[in-house]
């Protein structure tokens, strides 16, 4: 496995002088990889039919004789002007009917046959022009895919919603009768009466719910589309620049790709909690090391900077983080600042004069730690025996239904069943309801609100019985597939496998009800939402103290268990149940030192700038350092380790 640390870099910007002094800087610093080619339509297509792409190969024939490998990019998030002008369809259309116009980027329309064509076109003139080229590495699909202001509205999308909504209706009475769409008097007539969600309207969920999960396939489409191009003609790895947003499902999206690939900017406020839970919920995707395709070398922005000041240090832990959490690649956006346009003050590996920014001191430091730890991280990280879901249509249902005002469904997650994790460094998956489960000993499933799609209930009920363990709940398998509440129960299928009765819900965050342990565990105030249950075939593992009822449940069922949670719990909670459950931390730290186990060893980085420390039950040598150490050992700010036994 090599390990990859590199940038974007956009040659058609620069003269082949300064593409010469840039390849100079790159091996100065020791990056290895390049993506190339994402923003350059017009440059490999200045006209509609005539393509160049000699610009191209010269800068991949400097690279390889550098040393340098190159990730080719699909051009498809900036189509050229020829293009929209000849072909207006292409443009995407806001929910207010508008049309949006060139001279930004991602703004078609997926569902438009001449764009998907042109897409098509462009992505095999390129292979057919850069096959064979023993520079290329791998392939990124477009820029960063998602439902830009919620998709396109156009008649073209309609057309194609309706034809969605007949393939999983069958007929307008059995949509009618899903969505309740009596009540209100809100009724079709047919499958071509119904509209997208257009500005100005208080729309029905699951009509909202359902329009993005059409976009979401829509754009999955379009990605496959090009990735079944590229696999003609080359064999690597093929993915797509995902953000850290989820109403683009994650899930379906890497169905047809190789690997996952992950672009994020965040600050050094967010990095240690923000960052690591989304490393490891893409990890678990594809069974190969995900990349960061982007990430703030300095700092971000467009016109004016953002994002915080970067202290000397935190560049560092940035890009070495990804490795530390099972990833094999670190790439900058950008290695040298735009001269102009958009993104003109963005930070970058050097700026515009080609001058090395103040963070190439750690960008250096990362090229080191890499040589150093090569055989260490090749071995990979250890398989996590938790896994917290984090469901893709469950996100998608609380965008549109939050179920109690101001509610976020993954910063609730983040900081309450993964900050346990993270904060105790017990090794954990974050996966969604599609995932395998057999490798795993305990999940834990908050929140889930829906559990119908990728068959989730016969596969965790399957894997309870043969020994999981399961914590699940407040409010989950709340929707049906349609985000229709359930009427025979709030949760037919939780009451029988958990053998508790709901006694009443309560969605309001303002009731903090205190809840009392069965045994000495300190009592705590619940989160967000309550159930309050009767233990009708189940133990009794907490109680309300304000309301007569039940809140936490454990009952066994075949040879696992099922915990039934009535209210959001704390990262605190969540450690007690951890524990109950056998969970072992990789070593004790600071809570800003995360500590991560690969087959290797150790790996530990401090990452909120600031002292920490690590306990080290044996002795350790640290590969970076060369030094020894057991007991409790002292950190400084963005300090890292990488420790084999002795």
């Amino acid at each position: 496995m090599k390990l990859r640390h590199g940038a974007a870099y956009y040659p058609e910007i620069w003269d082949p002088k300064n593409v010469k002094e840039d390849i100079e800087k790159m091996k100065l610093l020791g990056l290895n990889t390049m993506r190339i080619g994402e923003f350059a339509w017009s440059s490999m297509e200045p006209t509609e039919g005539n393509f160049d792409f000699s610009w191209m190969l010269s800068v991949m024939d400097q690279l390889y004789d550098a040393g340098i490998d190159v990730v080719l990019c699909t051009p498809s998030a900036t189509p050229p002007q020829w293009l929209v002008n000849k072909y207006p369809e292409c443009l995407q259309m806001l929910s207010d009917g508008s049309r949006v116009h060139h001279g930004g980027r991602k703004h078609t329309c997926h569902n438009s046959s001449v764009y998907r064509e042109k897409c098509a076109i462009i992505t095999e003139e390129m292979c057919k022009a850069l096959a064979g080229h023993p520079s290329v590495v791998g392939w990124q699909l477009d820029n960063e895919p998602y439902p830009y202001h919620d998709g396109c509205f156009c008649p073209i999308c309609t057309k194609a919603f309706q034809k969605y909504l007949q393939n999983k209706f069958g007929t307008v009475e059995n949509l009618n009768k899903a969505w309740d769409m009596c009540r209100w008097s809100l009724s079709y007539e047919s499958f071509e009466t119904v509209e997208p969600p257009m500005a100005n309207t208080w729309h029905h969920p699951s009509l909202l719910y359902t329009w993005m999960c059409a976009t979401s396939d829509a754009i999955v489409e379009n990605l496959n589309r090009q990735a079944d191009i590229i696999r003609r003609y080359f064999d690597c790895p093929i993915g797509t620049d995902m953000m850290p947003m989820s109403l683009l499902n994650y899930t379906d999206v890497h169905k047809n790709l190789d690997l996952v690939q992950f672009n994020h900017y965040n600050g050094k406020e967010f990095m240690g909690e923000e960052t690591s839970f989304w490393y490891d919920f893409i990890r678990p995707i594809k069974d190969a090391p995900f990349w960061v395709t982007e990430t703030r070398a300095c700092w971000s922005g467009g016109t004016a900077a953002a994002g915080g000041y970067a202290p000397i240090g935190f560049s560092y832990a940035n890009a070495i983080l990804p490795f530390f959490r099972g990833g094999s690649c670190n790439m900058y956006w950008l290695f040298r600042t735009n001269p102009s346009g958009h993104e003109l003050i963005h930070g970058a590996v050097l700026d515009s004069a080609g001058r090395l920014t103040y963070t190439a001191e750690d960008t250096k430091r990362v090229s080191d730690t890499l040589a150093k730890g090569k055989d260490f991280f090749s071995q990979g990280i250890k398989k996590a025996k938790l896994a917290i879901h984090y469901g893709q249509h469950a996100y998608t249902a609380f965008r549109y239904a939050s179920l109690a005002e101001g509610f976020q469904y993954e910063s609730f997650i983040r900081n309450s069943a993964h900050a346990a994790a993270r904060r105790d460094n017990i090794a954990v998956d974050v996966i969604d309801t599609y995932a395998d489960l057999s490798d795993y000993d305990v999940v834990v499933s908050p929140m889930l609100c829906m559990m119908e799609e990728y068959d989730f209930k016969n596969r965790i009920k399957a894997w309870v019985e043969n020994g999981g363990t399961w914590i699940v709940g407040p409010f989950s398998d709340f929707y049906d597939e349609n985000m229709r509440r359930h009427t025979d129960s709030p949760s037919a299928f939780l009451e029988e496998l958990a053998g508790v009765y709901i006694k009443w819900q309560i969605p309001l965050p303002d009731a903090r009800f205190d809840v009392s342990w069965e045994n000495d565990t300190a009592d705590f105030v619940g989160q967000y939402f309550y159930e309050v249950l009767e233990a009708k075939d189940a133990s009794v593992l907490a109680s309300y103290k304000d309301q007569p009822g039940v809140a936490i449940t454990e009952r066994k069922v075949g040879k696992g268990t099922v915990i039934f949670v009535g209210t959001g719990l704390t990262n605190r909670e969540y450690s007690y149940l951890y524990r109950k459950c056998g969970l072992l931390p990789a070593a004790e730290s600071s809570e800003n030192v995360q500590v991560v186990a690969h087959h290797a060893g150790l790996a530990v980085l401090e990452v909120k700038g600031a002292a920490g420390y690590v306990m080290l039950e044996k002795p350790y040598r640290d590969i970076l350092s060369g030094q020894s150490y057991s007991g409790k050992i002292a950190l400084t700010a963005y300090e890292s380790m990488l420790l084999v036994q002795e």
